[in-house]
């Protein structure tokens, strides 16, 4: 008789592969709140990038980093498949660690950008 569930070497892959999909969204979502306080100091700086004459340099640099950052995050969700699927579930955990890698380097960008903008505005 053929059992329709998965085999059980694979059940410890497809749990480690939820695991790495849910701490993945969780990250995400944080980032998605994040997204709102990056715009907001972005709009912040500008306007005293425009007034300042002594830290304009730190200025245009955390606004770069601003920039960055939400360019990071914007690549990752538009090569982010959260129904990816291969063949072999080993394939398909590389493939969601990878992407839980990438995203943990966007909020590290997220992190510094949001900190050193916050000490500049004070």
């Amino acid at each position: 008789m053929v059992s329709c569930s998965r085999a059980p070497n694979n059940e410890s892959v497809f749990k480690q592969i939820e695991i790495v999909k849910a701490e993945t969204m969780d990250i995400h979502d944080e980032l998605m709140i994040q997204m709102g306080d990056l715009k907001s100091l972005k709009l912040e700086l500008t306007e005293l990038f425009e007034v300042s004459n002594d830290s304009a340099e730190n200025i245009g640099l955390s606004i770069k980093n601003i920039s960055n950052a939400d360019n990071a995050m914007w690549d990752w969700m538009h090569n982010f498949n959260i129904a990816y699927q291969d063949k072999n579930d080993s394939i398909t955990f590389i493939y969601f660690e990878s992407k839980l890698k990438e995203l943990k380097e966007v909020k590290s960008l997220f992190d510094s950008a949001i900190g050193q903008s916050r000490e500049l505005m004070e």
